[in-house]
């Protein structure tokens, strides 16, 4: 779960909902994830709306993950696609979108098979040629909680 923002003219709230697998290697792990956004954001009051998703390469290093709690780094790289929805609910053409997402976040070991993560990112986005929106518009920091399970 990330809660960040979209500015369509003022700051609006956006909750990105979304998952991911991967391989761990020791403290590092890559692999790929997915995300997309929860709520619709409106472009222009009472018009039209926007909804916004991206996915692709996970990558990211652990560190002391024996401890109880520790520090861990990682970054999404992806591509996605911001699609007007207007108020009859017709999607029109995405336009196509390049993602990066570094993260840093604190982890905190629960189980051999689970984990709870809470950390800050900041969302780069490049590309946006719609919607009379710009990269920055899409570009911006959040927070985050996830829950990570496997065999670590």
């Amino acid at each position: 779960m990330d809660f960040t923002s979209i500015n369509t003219g003022s700051n609006e709230f956006a909750h990105m909902m979304g998952g991911g697998g991967g391989v761990l290697l020791g403290n590092f792990f890559f692999g790929g994830y997915g995300e997309g956004l929860t709520n619709y954001i409106d472009i222009e009051r009472g018009g039209p709306r926007m909804n916004f998703g991206h996915g692709g390469f996970w990558t990211g290093y652990s560190f002391f993950a024996h401890k109880a709690v520790h520090p861990c780094i990682s970054t999404q790289i992806g591509w996605g696609s911001i699609t007007q929805v207007d108020n009859d609910n017709n999607y029109y053409e995405p336009d196509n979108v390049f993602v990066v997402n570094p993260t840093i976040e604190l982890e905190m070991n629960f189980l051999r098979f689970f984990r709870l993560s809470i950390g800050a990112n900041y969302r780069l986005v490049k590309g946006v040629n719609t919607l009379n929106l710009t990269d920055k518009d899409l570009s911006s920091p959040g927070v985050f909680l996830a829950f990570k399970f496997g065999w670590f």
